[in-house]
């Protein structure tokens, strides 16, 4: 690991806040980012190659850039209608992801570039999760469910809850 490395890997333990010390919340944090690029380049040193990190920064961004297209068009990753588009909270969440990714910028040192790309997936993973959560529960056709068992697929229309009435007084 060269300079850039050492100095990605040394930023994920910086304090951060009004303290000068880092929070034991914060160092689990930083070494299960390490511990989870360790975990993947044990898998596929191929990673480590200027090829390996361009293919996973090109799918982290391309995640991201999604992400943010669907919360553009009003939608949720896997393409339902959001219900509060306008909500500021997911609007944060979509700013942070386009930001990492805007930022992201190669250098020669393999890990570091690793760091950045785990931060823009991890971004936009967070950012499509509240994407999906800020929909209604329905599939994302709407008008119709699969229900049935795996091998004997049946199709229904959806149809409203029946109308509950309102209990008796004695």
């Amino acid at each position: 690991m060269g300079a850039g490395g050492r100095s990605a890997v040394e930023a994920l333990f910086r304090p951060r806040g009004r303290r000068d010390v880092l929070s034991q919340k914060g160092l689990q944090a930083g070494l299960g980012v390490v511990e989870r690029l360790v975990e993947r380049i044990r898998h596929d040193p191929e990673l480590l190659t200027p090829g390996g990190v361009a293919v996973e920064a090109r799918k982290a961004r391309d995640y991201a850039r999604s992400v943010i297209a669907a919360f553009e068009s009003g939608r949720t990753s896997d393409g339902r209608k959001l219900l509060h588009g306008d909500d500021p909270t997911l609007a944060g969440l979509v700013e942070k992801a386009r930001a990492l990714d805007d930022r992201y910028r190669p250098t020669a040192e393999p890990i570091a570039d690793l760091l950045q790309v785990a931060e823009v997936r991890r971004s936009a993973i967070d950012a499509a999760n509240a994407l999906d959560a800020a929909a209604p529960a329905s599939s994302p056709g709407g008008a119709r469910r699969r229900t049935g068992s795996p091998g004997r697929p049946s199709w229904r229309a959806r149809r409203p809850a029946p109308a509950r009435s309102a209990p008796r007084a004695r």
